[in-house]
């Protein structure tokens, strides 16, 4: 044989390998459908039975998973006896003092808030309008208007509002 250069002779060696590896793709069919199992029908289990229990037996059976376990053995002490514990006696409590008259309850705490005051000028002189809220509703009142929960504003001033309750009874609210 004579001399071949050794580019020669790699070059022909990967194009045989790369002929070689086109070709075997196309005379071998792909793995993947000649592999593939049969599908396998998988019976469906019965249904199970629906024995419903009374109640009673169902009451039962709770009781029973619910009660506290037993204490079981204490593993830091070695030799200990357990001796039966006297039953504890318990007194019993004092009774409450009766609940004092109506009359002697304090006012409930206000359930409006004066949050902010809006001075709008108008016809020469000055209209307030307070802002009052419940921690759920924000109601924008001048004097005279009702309030959600029977409350009527009384007065709004610069720094604060009046309310008056159901009873007449009348409570300030401030700026905080």
């Amino acid at each position: 044989m004579r001399n071949v250069s050794p580019r020669l002779a790699g070059a022909v060696g990967a194009s045989c390998l790369l002929a070689g590896w086109l070709l075997g793709s196309t005379v071998r069919p792909p793995v993947a459908h000649t592999q593939a199992p049969a599908p396998r029908v998988v019976p469906e289990p019965p249904l199970p039975r629906l024995d419903i229990p009374s109640v009673a037996a169902r009451r039962e059976r709770l009781a029973a998973a619910t009660a506290a376990p037993r204490p079981g053995r204490n593993p830091f002490a070695f030799g200990e006896v357990r001796r039966p514990s006297a039953p504890r006696i318990v007194a019993a409590p004092a009774p409450l003092p009766d609940a004092a008259p109506p009359d002697a309850l304090p006012a409930p705490p206000p359930t409006w808030a004066l949050v902010g005051v809006a001075l709008e000028q108008a016809d020469g002189g000055e209209r307030i309008t307070a802002i009052l809220s419940n921690g759920q509703d924000v109601q924008l009142v001048t004097a005279g208007a009702v309030l959600p929960g029977g409350d009527t504003v009384v007065r709004v001033a610069a720094d604060h509002a009046v309310l008056q309750d159901a009873t007449g009874a009348e409570r300030v609210v401030r700026l905080p």
